[in-house]
C-alpha cells in the first residue's frame, strides 16, 4: 500500500487523468447501465417471497406488486349501506377494470360488506386494485396510476369525491409533463452539500467530499454496466448507488 501511494504521489496527474476518463465514460455510460439492469427481484427461502410468488401464478398479479387504492369519503349522513354508494363503488370498479387491462378489483360493494372495507367512522371506503406490473418499471405500476387517474378524474360516489393513492400513486410525478431530472435534482443537492461542507471545512477542501463521490459513484456504474454483461444484475444494485450518492454527501 505505501508502494502504491508514493507512485501515486509522484504520478499526480497520471492518477487525475485516469479517474477523470473514468469519470466521464461512467457518466456516458449510466443510463446503459440501469437499463442493463434486470428487473427482477428473488430472494429464495423466505415465507414471504414464497407466498409472493404463489399468488402471483394463482391470480397473475398481487404478491410483491402494491395495489392502487381509490378512496372516497362519504358526507355526513350518509351510509356505506346505501343503494347510491353501492352503485358508485361498483362503477368505480368498473371504470378501473375498463381502464386497467388484467387487474384485480375488490370493495365493500363486491364483497357484500365485508367491514374491512370501511373506516371506524363508517365515513371512508375504498376500492382495492391489483394492477400488472408495466414494463421495465421494477415490479411498479405508474401505467395503471395514469390510467385510473384519467377514468376516475371528477367521478364521485354518493357526493364523495373519489382518489386515487397507494404506494404507486404516491411515487408518481402525477402526470406533471415536466419538472426537474436527476441532473437538476444532483446539482441543486451538491451545491446544498458544498454549502454545509464549505461551512464545516472553512476552505476549499470542502469540495473534495463531492469531487470523490461523483468520481466513484460514476465509475461504479461503469462497473455494474460490465457485471450486466457476465451475469443478471438486478435492480437494486443501482437503487443501492442512488440512495448512497446522498448518504455520502451527509456522511462527507
Amino acid at each position: 500500500m505505501t508502494a502504491i501511494v508514493r507512485w501515486c504521489l509522484q504520478h499526480k496527474r497520471i492518477v487525475a487523468g485516469f479517474w477523470l476518463v473514468l469519470m466521464l465514460v461512467g457518466m456516458g455510460t449510466a443510463g446503459k447501465a440501469s437499463k442493463a439492469l434486470n428487473s427482477q427481484y428473488s430472494n429464495p427461502g423466505h415465507e414471504s417471497y414464497t407466498t409472493n410468488l404463489a399468488i402471483s401464478r394463482e391470480f397473475g398479479n398481487g404478491g410483491s406488486g402494491a395495489p392502487l387504492l381509490a378512496v372516497v369519503t362519504l358526507p355526513a349522513g350518509v351510509s356505506v349501506r346505501s343503494p347510491a354508494v353501492t352503485s358508485g363503488l361498483n362503477d368505480v370498479a368498473a371504470r378501473i377494470e375498463h381502464a386497467v387491462p388484467h387487474v384485480r378489483v375488490a370493495s365493500f360493494a363486491s364483497t357484500r360488506g365485508d367491514r374491512a372495507f370501511v373506516s371506524r367512522d363508517g365515513r371512508t371506503t375504498f376500492v382495492i386494485a391489483y394492477p400488472p406490473p408495466s414494463p421495465n418499471a421494477y415490479g411498479a405500476s405508474p401505467l395503471a396510476v395514469k390510467q385510473a387517474n384519467a377514468v376516475l378524474k371528477g367521478v364521485a360516489v354518493a357526493g364523495g369525491a373519489v382518489h386515487v393513492t397507494g404506494l404507486d400513486a404516491l411515487m408518481s410525478p402525477g402526470g406533471q409533463k415536466s419538472g426537474p431530472n436527476l441532473l437538476l435534482e444532483g446539482m441543486i443537492g451538491a451545491l446544498g452539500a458544498l454549502v454545509v461542507l464549505a461551512f464545516v471545512f472553512g476552505s476549499v477542501l470542502a469540495v473534495v467530499p463531492l469531487i470523490t463521490a461523483l468520481v466513484s459513484i460514476m465509475t461504479s456504474f461503469l462497473l455494474i454496466w460490465g457485471l450486466t454483461a457476465v451475469w443478471t444484475t438486478p435492480w437494486t444494485a443501482g437503487m443501492s448507488l442512488r440512495v448512497y450518492l446522498p448518504s455520502s454527501r451527509r456522511c462527507s
